[in-house]
């Protein structure tokens, strides 16, 4: 029986060594193809890298060539505030001494927005602010303000300030300069009025209202407000109006006009204390002296 046997585990050792080696020479491979890919992607990682670096070096020295940087601000419509002020709050924005990728100075990226809000906080005097260049490679910043113009001024009991025809107070008042007309009440005595809006969404309609006076011979002098409702208006050496927000102005005049037709009280302007317009087709008045007549709200 031994002579006819075949040994199978001696055979089955020769096909494992012989899968195992070709298996090391597949795998030897594969981690040859592996490291090439490796090597591969590492190499376009490089070059990506590098050229996204130089993109960002050369926008970076771009932004700070000489060429292509701001060399002069030039201010225009200055009246009161000096050109050499605005100029240094430019200046100072501009020559920015924080490391910045991109010059604050570089002709086509400087710093607009902050520029104009600068100069609008530091003086509310001014109403806008331009800034740009007068040509695509130009090195000069022009910036142009609009100054507020003074409309009246609005008192308390110790100092006055000057605003403009929207309303808006930006500057104490000198006592050189005589203001049309002069605004009372709204803010509370001890407030910071400069920078604030006086009388709000009724501006417009007091504005109206003192036109459309004046233009029919009554000159306004001085407005106070008296609450969110009412309002009086003082006429030039003359008596004073009740009035309430709101009303058409149209008719307001024209029923002044009425009343003093009417035969209680023509002619008798110089006696007038004031008139009471607030309630529509009852129009109220007092003559100097009287007592008091109709609703006092």
């Amino acid at each position: 029986m031994a002579k006819n046997l075949v040994d199978l585990r001696k055979k089955e050792a020769r096909f494992l060594k012989q899968s195992a080696k070709n298996f090391e020479r597949k795998q030897k491979a594969g981690s040859s193809l592996y490291a090439k890919r490796v090597r591969a992607k590492m190499m376009i990682a490089v070059v990506i890298f590098a050229l996204l670096a130089g993109i960002f070096y050369g926008v970076y020295w771009l932004s700070y060539h000489p060429r292509l940087s701001i060399q002069e601000v030039e201010i225009n419509g200055d009246e009161s505030i000096p050109a050499s002020d605005i100029r240094e709050i430019v200046n100072g924005i501009l020559n920015n001494n924080t490391w910045q990728y991109i010059s604050p100075r570089n002709i086509f990226l400087y710093p607009r927005e902050d520029i104009v809000d600068a100069i609008l906080v530091k003086y509310p005097r001014i109403r806008s602010v331009t800034v740009g260049r007068d040509s695509l490679l130009s090195q000069t910043l022009d910036v142009t303000i609009d100054e507020r113009a003074p409309f009246a001024q609005w008192c308390n009991d110790t100092d006055c300030y000057l605003l403009d025809i929207s309303g808006f107070i930006y500057a104490d008042a000198t006592s050189t300069r005589k203001m049309p007309y002069t605004f009372t009440g709204y803010f509370p005595a001890t407030s910071t009025v400069i920078g604030r809006t006086f009388a709000g969404v009724h501006m417009f309609g007091i504005k109206t209202l003192l036109d459309q006076l004046s233009q029919a011979g009554y000159t306004p002098t001085q407005i106070a407000i008296l609450s969110d409702d009412d309002f009086t208006v003082q006429l030039q050496d003359s008596f004073y109006l009740k009035l309430s927000f709101g009303e058409d102005v149209n008719s307001v005049v024209r029923d002044l006009q009425l009343v003093l037709a009417s035969p209680e009280l023509k002619d008798k302007e110089d006696q007038i204390e004031y008139i009471d317009l607030r309630f529509g087709d009852r129009v109220y008045y007092k003559l100097k002296g009287e007592a008091e007549v109709g609703p006092q709200q």
